[in-house]
């Protein structure tokens, strides 16, 4: 149930100080709201969006290791409504949603998601060029032997790590 003070809980029957003045408060504003639609002084706001490129993009979210509870942990929802959104369940949503969700950047918070590692290769390949190999990359980072093997994907935390370290070689050697 909503917080005392709020349209809401008034609305489930409290009618205490607090919930009346609430009421009262949020009635006022749609009133102020109506009429500045109705005079032309703002235009109004769609409260549904066609959920099709929400949809889309958290398809692409999650080709980029985003997943639903990342998504929803973002936006503030629950994963289920991700899912049914995901899932072609719903063909309509809020426009709050979706504004949310569709601000949402393809780069991964996550720390154990995957990300595209070609960044940190093109990374790797201009240390090379200034004379620093994988392997002080690998010893500097604490790897056994200095290996440094890195694959299509790489892990967000792992990407982090490599990164900042390949930066301060490049700011070290002009």
């Amino acid at each position: 149930m909503a917080e005392h003070g709020t349209h809401a809980r008034y609305s489930k029957g409290c009618r205490c100080e607090d919930c009346l003045v609430g009421h009262r408060i949020y009635e006022r504003e749609a009133a102020r709201r109506r009429r500045r639609i109705k005079y032309g002084i703002e235009l109004p706001k769609q409260r549904l969006t066609d959920a099709q490129p929400v949809r889309d993009h958290i398809q692409f979210l999650s080709s980029k290791g985003i997943g639903l509870g990342a998504i929803a942990q973002q936006t503030g929802t629950y994963r289920s409504t991700i899912q049914r959104i995901r899932r072609g369940r719903t063909t309509s949503t809020t426009t709050e949603l979706a504004e949310k969700i569709l601000a949402i950047p393809a780069i991964p918070r996550v720390p154990m998601a995957f990300t595209d590692a070609k960044p940190l290769l093109d990374l790797l390949k201009d240390l090379e060029k200034k004379g620093v190999s994988r392997n002080d990359v690998g010893r500097v980072l604490g790897y056994r032997y200095g290996r440094l093997a890195i694959k299509n994907k790489v892990r967000v935390w792992r990407y982090n790590q490599i990164e900042a370290v390949c930066k301060e070689m490049l700011r070290q050697r002009p």
